[in-house]
Parts: C-alpha cells; structure tokens; sequence
C-alpha cells in the first residue's frame, strides 16, 4: 500500500488516487484558486486544530469599561 504524503500546504493524497484532501483556514483564497484552476471541490464540513503553540492577545480595560486589544504603544 503507498504511503500518504502531506504537502506544505496541509493537502493529504494517497499516490495515484483520485481525491486529495485539503485543510485550510477560513479565509484562505486555496480553494479559489484551485476552483479557478479547474479542479472540482466540495467542503466536507469544518474542524479544529490544536496549534502548536499558543496565540496570546492581550487586552487592556478602557475608560468605558469595555475590553481593547492592546496596541504596541498603549502598556
């Protein structure tokens, strides 16, 4: 049985095979282009992922009491 390989850009295929599976975020222009590019795509849904490592954000209280992200000149 071959095995599976995964492309840079998150695609999965079995050599030889018809279907190869992308994953993408939700704003990734891939499946326009692919789509532009003549391929047939269907969604199969959404999903989640554990990142590698964590995204922090950090927020700051303003005068109206309402949560701002922080900006690099507002510490």
């Amino acid at each position: 049985m071959p095995l599976s390989w995964r492309a840079a850009d998150g695609s999965r295929a079995i050599p030889g095979a018809a279907e190869v599976m992308i994953e993408c975020l939700p704003l990734s222009t891939l499946p326009a282009e692919l789509r532009g590019a003549g391929y047939d795509l269907r969604e199969d849904g959404e999903g989640q992922r554990i990142l590698a490592a964590a995204i922090v954000q950090e927020f700051t209280l303003s005068s109206s009491g309402a949560f701002e992200l922080m900006t690099e000149g507002s510490k």
